[in-house]
């Protein structure tokens, strides 16, 4: 069995940007298109989810048998925290094992 990846973009258009006349959906879209490419790139079986919302797309992950759910966000910087998050289901799994190596 190949290592599946899921990619999960923002589905929030209204989310706009103070620059370039965009939003967080079609940067995050972006994102996403980006890293599947490398993800197949690198021997892995992506599928990125581009409809229905975070939730649905949990089912669709899950029903894909993704060994890896990649949320894709981003939020406004309030001079405080900064940079990448990562979250875990539980600890002391694969995923804190995957996660731990950011």
């Amino acid at each position: 069995m190949s290592n599946k990846i899921y990619n999960s973009p923002s589905s929030q258009p209204a989310n706009t940007y103070a620059v370039g006349n965009t939003n967080e959906q079609e940067q995050c879209r972006k994102i996403a298109a980006a890293l599947h490419k490398a993800e197949e790139r690198c021997g892995f079986n992506a599928k990125t989810g581009l409809t229905g919302t975070m939730y649905t797309r949990v089912t669709e992950s899950n029903n894909f048998g993704a060994q890896l759910h990649m949320p894709i966000h981003t939020n406004g910087f309030n001079g405080k925290v900064a940079g990448l998050r990562i979250m875990i289901g539980k600890r002391g799994g694969e995923a804190e094992k995957k996660c731990a190596a950011y």
